[in-house]
C-alpha cells in the first residue's frame, strides 16, 4: 500500500496541478454541487448558479471552449459563462460531495494555499486520490482472498490507476472518483462471506453504501450477483476446487440483498433525495423554470429502440472500463493514447482468455467469468434502468462501468503467470504510467 500509494500520488497530484481546467463531463455543475455539499447543504433543479462557481469556471476555463469570457470583477452574470438559467443537474445524490466537500474546505483552512486562489475545487480534485486508493487497499485483500500474485496485483492496479477514464474520474470533482472503492468493497464483502459464513451485515452495508454514491456504482453489485450465479452454476456442475461454495439458499438470501441495493442505486435513492431537495433544503434562493434547458432536450424523453439495446455501439462499449469520452488538452499526445489503447487491447484479450483457460474451477475463474459477462451486459442494463425510470435515453460510455473495474484488476493479474507475461505486463503498465505523468508534464500545447 505505501508503494501504491507513492505511485498514485505522484501521478494524480502532478495531473491535478497541472491540468487545472474544468472537465467538459459536466464538472461545471458538480463544482455548484461540492461548494453546496461543503456547507452540507444540497443542490435544487433551477437554483442559482453559485458565485464561486462561476469564478471557479472562468479562472480555470474549459477543456476545448475558447470562449469562455475572462472573470470580470465584482458580481458575476451565470449566464455569460455558459449556465443556462439555473442549475440544471440534479440527478445525483448528495453523499459524495457531503464527504469530500466538508473534508476539502477543512484541509483549505490550512497554511497550504492551491491555485486558483486557495480553491476548494482543487483540494476536492486531490481527494479523488483517498477515494482511489481506499479502493485499491480492498483490491489488495481481495487478491490475498484469492491467493493472487501479489507483485503483478500491483502492476495491474497501477495499470488501472494510469488508464484514461479512472485518472480522469480521480482528478476532477465527480461522483465516479467513488466507483472503484464501491465496487471493490462490495466485492471484498461478499467474498469475505463466501469464505466464512457470515458477514451479511457487512455485505448488505457495502452494497447499500456503494448504491448510495451514484447509481451507476450498482454495477459492481450487478458483478457481485453475476459471480453468485456462476458459482452456483460450478457447484452444480462439480467443477470447482475449493470447498467455500455455500448452499443456494445462502446465495439467495445474500442475492435478495443485494437486489435492494441495486433498487436503491436505481430509484429509491433517487426519491429519497427528491424529497429532501423539496422539503428540507427548500432555502437556495429563487427556482427557476429551467424546462427545456440543454440537458433535458440531450436526454430528456427519448425512446430506445433495438440497436440502442443491442448495437455495437452499445454492448462493448464498458469492455473495459479504460477509455475516456473527453481527453483533456494534455491526453490528446499520440504517444499516452496508443499506449492506453495498447492496454485496452491487453485487458479485453485477457478477459477472454482467462475464462477459457480455467473453465469454472477456482474461485479467480468464476470472477473472470462473472467481470466478462457484467461488463457486456452493463450497457444494456444501464439504457433499460433511464428508460423505465425515468424515460430518457443515455448512451452508455467508458466510465459507467469504473465500478467493475476491480474485477477486471483481479483478472489481468491472474493472468500473468509465467515469466514472459509478467514482464510483460510490467513493461506495459511502466510505459503507459511514464507516459502519463510525461504528457501533463511537457510544454503546453501552443
Amino acid at each position: 500500500m505505501l508503494l501504491l500509494t507513492g505511485l498514485v500520488l505522484v501521478l494524480n497530484v502532478t495531473t491535478v496541478l497541472r491540468v487545472d481546467e474544468v472537465s467538459r463531463i459536466d464538472e461545471q455543475y458538480w463544482i455548484d454541487h461540492l461548494l453546496r455539499g461543503a456547507d452540507f447543504a444540497i443542490e435544487r433543479t433551477g437554483a442559482p448558479i453559485l458565485q464561486e462557481t462561476v469564478r471557479e469556471k472562468c479562472a480555470r476555463g474549459v477543456q476545448f471552449d475558447p470562449f469562455v469570457p475572462s472573470c470580470e470583477k465584482g458580481h458575476l452574470n451565470p449566464r455569460k459563462y455558459g449556465y443556462w438559467h439555473g442549475v440544471n443537474i440534479t440527478g445525483h445524490t448528495p453523499f459524495y460531495f457531503f464527504v469530500t466537500g466538508p473534508i476539502a474546505r477543512v484541509l483549505r483552512a490550512t497554511p497550504i494555499d492551491l491555485p486558483p486562489n486557495d480553491s476548494l475545487v482543487t483540494w476536492a480534485r486531490l481527494l479523488g486520490s483517498a477515494w482511489l486508493l481506499a479502493g485499491l487497499y480492498c483490491i489488495v485483500r481481495i487478491g490475498e482472498i484469492l491467493r493472487v500474485h501479489r507483485r503483478m496485483l500491483i502492476v495491474a492496479c497501477v495499470l488501472a490507476a494510469a488508464t484514461p477514464a479512472l485518472l480522469h474520474a480521480d482528478t476532477i470533482v465527480s461522483p465516479d472518483a467513488t466507483a472503484v472503492v464501491s465496487g471493490a468493497a462490495v466485492l471484498l464483502a461478499a467474498l469475505s462471506w463466501e469464505r466464512r459464513g457470515k458477514g451479511l451485515a457487512w455485505l448488505a452495508l457495502a452494497a447499500v453504501l456503494g448504491a448510495a454514491f451514484s447509481a451507476k456504482n450498482g454495477i459492481g453489485v450487478v458483478l457481485v450477483l453475476v459471480y453468485f450465479a456462476y458459482r452456483l452454476l460450478a457447484g452444480a456442475l462439480r467443477q470447482s476446487d475449493d470447498d467455500d461454495i455455500r448452499p443456494w439458499q445462502s446465495y439467495a438470501k445474500a442475492g435478495a440483498i443485494l437486489v435492494v441495493a441495486l433498487y436503491l442505486a436505481g430509484n429509491g435513492w433517487d426519491d429519497f433525495y427528491a424529497w429532501i431537495q423539496n422539503n428540507v433544503f427548500t432555502s437556495a434562493g429563487p427556482i427557476a423554470d429551467i424546462t427545456g434547458n440543454p440537458i433535458e432536450t440531450s436526454y430528456g424523453n427519448r425512446d430506445a429502440g433495438f440497436w440502442q439495446y443491442f448495437g455495437l455501439g452499445t454492448v462493448f462499449m464498458m469492455l473495459p472500463p479504460f477509455n475516456d469520452v473527453a481527453f483533456p488538452p494534455e491526453r490528446t499526445h499520440v504517444l499516452y493514447q496508443t499506449v492506453a489503447k495498447a492496454a485496452e487491447y491487453v485487458a479485453i484479450g485477457v478477459l477472454f482468455a482467462v475464462p477459457l483457460r480455467d473453465k469454472l474451477t477456482s474461485k479467480t475463474a468464476v470472477l473472470a467469468y462473472a467481470t466478462l459477462t457484467t461488463l457486456l451486459i452493463a450497457p444494456t442494463l444501464t439504457v433499460l434502468r433511464n428508460q423505465v425510470f425515468s424515460g430518457t435515453f443515455d448512451q452508455p460510455i467508458w466510465r459507467y462501468g469504473l465500478a467493475a473495474m476491480p474485477g477486471v484488476v483481479i483478472v489481468i493479474a491472474c493472468a500473468a503467470r509465467n515469466r514472459f507475461a509478467q514482464v510483460a505486463l510490467t513493461t506495459l503498465t511502466g510505459v503507459l504510467y511514464v507516459s502519463a505523468l510525461y504528457v501533463v508534464f511537457r510544454s503546453p500545447l501552443a
